[in-house]
């Protein structure tokens, strides 16, 4: 039973038995000690704040409602994989490809920022932000380098790690 129907039916609770076929393979799958190997699981239901108050027809309809514009869905799909040619790959067709191999023509990708990301003007001022604090930054790093004293670094920055900032000379 699905939690849809769940919810439809106004259930608390949804229990699930299997068998834990693994462990009891392991065990020598005596059919007498397959009763051992049963497990059951038991779900607490919770229903979408929406479905509060509804009476259980209401949630009956609206369950009828969510599998047809999930068919629905389904239908287009498969509409659709008809008119292209293509369609889901078998697992015959998965299991001849080359792993290695690359498309022939793969998807586009926009370039990714390299730094921010947000609105325009967000990206902006940490543009700005970040070239007003770059050369402070610098001068912090050289001051370690040459003294091995730390300085005050611009906040929310690191001074460079300890090999890298003292050279002797």
């Amino acid at each position: 039973m699905s939690s849809w129907t769940a919810y439809a039916e106004g259930l608390d609770s949804l229990s699930h038995t299997f068998l834990d076929e693994r462990r009891w393979r392991a065990a020598g799958a005596m059919e007498s000690l397959r009763g051992l190997y049963l497990r059951t699981i038991t779900l607490k239901v919770s229903r979408p704040p929406s479905w509060e108050g509804l009476s259980r027809e209401a949630r009956r309809a609206k369950r009828r409602e969510l599998v047809a514009r999930m068919r629905g869905e389904e239908q287009r799909a498969a509409s659709e994989r008809e008119r292209s040619g293509g369609g889901v790959a078998s697992t015959e067709s998965i299991v001849e490809r080359e792993p290695r191999s690359r498309p022939l023509s793969p998807k586009r990708k926009k370039p990714k920022r390299k730094r921010a990301s947000g609105t325009p003007e967000q990206v902006k001022r940490f543009e700005e932000a970040y070239r007003l604090m770059l050369p402070v930054y610098q001068r912090a790093s050289l001051s370690f380098r040459e003294t091995g004293i730390l300085p005050a670094f611009p906040a929310g920055t690191y001074p460079p790690r300890i090999p890298y900032a003292f050279v002797e000379s």
